[in-house]
């Protein structure tokens, strides 16, 4: 079935992609990055203040969480759909059906990624505002 041409190869694979990964992992837990540098696992930068607020600070809260978990899971489809249309482009080059094809689902996937980086900037500056409109009509 197979060769012990091919089966040394495949052995010599696993045991190089296996040796690669413990070295990655040693590496990684070696480097320790500050923890006043990491970012907060929050979609947005949740203010403690806006939690307080009541029904309101709970539905900017709501709106925060739903907005940034949208962002996290559209944005990496968005990137595999660009990377999927490029290696359609290049598998189907020849082929100028298939070439028109991904060329549109390229720009598709470009189009629709800007989209989500807008719509998740846009959520965030309206919350912003409302915020800071709530902030000022307290304080007088």
């Amino acid at each position: 079935m197979y060769s012990a041409k091919m089966i040394k190869k495949i052995f010599t694979t696993i045991l190089l992609a296996t040796s690669l990964l413990i070295a990655g992992t040693a590496a990684a837990q070696a480097y320790q990055i500050d923890p006043s540098y990491r970012p907060s696992n929050e979609p947005f930068a949740l203010d403690k203040t806006i939690k307080d607020q009541g029904a309101s600070g709970a539905t900017i809260v709501v709106l925060q969480i739903i907005a940034g978990a949208l962002l996290y899971f559209a944005a990496p489809i968005g990137i595999i759909m660009i990377a999927w249309s490029g290696g359609s482009m290049v598998i189907f080059g020849a082929e100028q059906e298939k070439l028109d094809a991904a060329k549109k689902h390229l720009i598709w996937s470009i189009v629709g990624l800007v989209v989500i980086i807008l719509s998740y900037s846009l959520v965030k500056v309206i919350i912003t505002a409302i915020v800071g409109a709530a902030s000022i009509a307290t304080t007088n």
